[in-house]
């Protein structure tokens, strides 16, 4: 988990904290596991793959579970406070 950790710092720095990973694009994804797995063996560099895909994966579930609740309750509030 440290490489992603690592990863996240790096985001949050970049933005200055503000977007946080929002802003993260695939091509920063591919760079930083490129760098991070060279320094790695095979087994090691498919371990952080792995770990990073899968906490991609649940921060996208997370963020679009936030999106969705969010919006409806905006569509359920008075118009005057939107």
């Amino acid at each position: 988990m440290e490489e992603e950790r690592r990863l996240l710092t790096e985001q949050c720095d970049k933005n200055g904290g503000g977007d946080g990973v929002g802003g993260l694009t695939g091509g920063e994804v591919t760079a930083f596991l490129l760098r991070e797995c060279t320094r790695l063996s095979l087994g090691p560099a498919k371990g952080v793959v792995a770990e990073l895909r899968s906490l991609l994966r649940f921060l996208y579930v997370v963020c679009a579970d936030i999106r969705c609740s969010s919006s409806t309750r905006l569509q359920s509030s008075p118009a005057a406070i939107r």
